[in-house]
């Protein structure tokens, strides 16, 4: 029985890493995201910038998105789509920070708008609008909502012909860049494993106990 169990506890344990990166893992997606953060956070402080550098730059974080979400769908679960449960709490934490965006928004556009009403306000305006919806349909952890906003506000700011002055604001999203690198490098390693063991499961259930082919 021993050899059975161990098998299926091998399985069930690759079987739940798998699935994270239905939700909560991204692996090289995160990387990504990381590296994106910081090229435009060093960008925007130091570099004189056009306005072609400017709308390249505001490509960032929807160029992030859209990697994410391939390599998620086409590479970490090319074998199937395993969903990862999510507790009630994980849920309603999810719905709270996406509310806060919604307010947050809001608010900027309401401050903004009135005093500013020219054609580069429109894609600002447009990038903020969007928050809402792309944090509730892709920033699903800590560290991809503090990266994934900030883009998106740096991206609005750089399309209104601005850019962020305090270094304090640099400081988090630098951090949680850094972070998030080295998470998804963790969380790849872990894929690799989890991928590693489905193969050897897969080669073991292909022979017989006395290991010859069935």
């Amino acid at each position: 029985m021993t050899p059975h169990l161990t098998t299926l506890d091998r399985l069930s344990s690759a079987t739940r890493d798998l699935s994270r990166f239905s939700r909560s893992a991204a692996g090289l997606g995160s990387v990504l995201g990381g590296a994106l953060c910081l090229a435009s956070s060093c960008a925007h402080a130091l570099l004189p910038l056009t306005p072609a550098t400017r709308l390249l730059l505001a490509t960032f974080p929807f160029l992030w998105i859209l990697a994410k979400e391939l390599l998620r769908r086409r590479f970490y679960q090319r074998l199937g789509r395993i969903d990862q449960p999510l507790s009630r709490r994980a849920r309603l934490a999810h719905l709270a920070i996406t509310l806060y965006t919604i307010a947050f928004s809001l608010l900027v556009l309401a401050a903004v708008l009135p005093r500013t009403r020219t054609p580069a306000t429109a894609g600002y305006a447009l990038i903020i609008l969007l928050m809402p919806w792309i944090t509730w349909r892709y920033l699903r952890t800590t560290n991809e909502y503090i990266v994934g906003t900030f883009l998106l506000c740096q991206a609005a700011v750089g399309l209104a012909g601005s850019h962020y002055h305090t270094p304090g604001l640099l400081l988090t999203p630098i951090v949680c860049s850094l972070l998030m690198i080295l998470t998804g490098l963790l969380e790849h390693r872990r894929f690799l494993a989890a991928q590693q063991t489905l193969r050897d499961l897969q080669s073991q259930l292909t022979t017989d106990p006395l290991g010859q082919p069935a």
